[in-house]
């Protein structure tokens, strides 16, 4: 397992004692499912990359133009 998935995993674990026992407030344990499932998706990412054979040049312009920043233009005072 992801080191980062085992800490989230053990830190849900805990919160979920403590929101039991009133010690801590719920919306800490949805902070901490949330950070669990980042984790997870992280770990995942990590995991195809690593097993993936290497990009193409077509594949890396690919990506690219798919990451590419959306530039967004906006006028002052609302008027295009």
């Amino acid at each position: 397992m992801h080191p980062e998935v085992s800490k989230a995993r053990a830190s849900v674990a805990a919160i979920t004692r403590c929101v039991r026992n009133g010690e801590r407030s719920p919306d800490e344990l949805l902070v901490a499912k949330d950070r669990l499932e980042q984790a997870k998706v992280s770990a995942t990412i990590d995991k195809l990359i690593s097993d993936a054979p290497p990009l193409t040049e077509q594949q890396r312009t690919r990506l690219a133009e798919l990451l590419k920043p959306v530039r967004v233009t906006t006028t002052i005072g609302g008027n295009s």
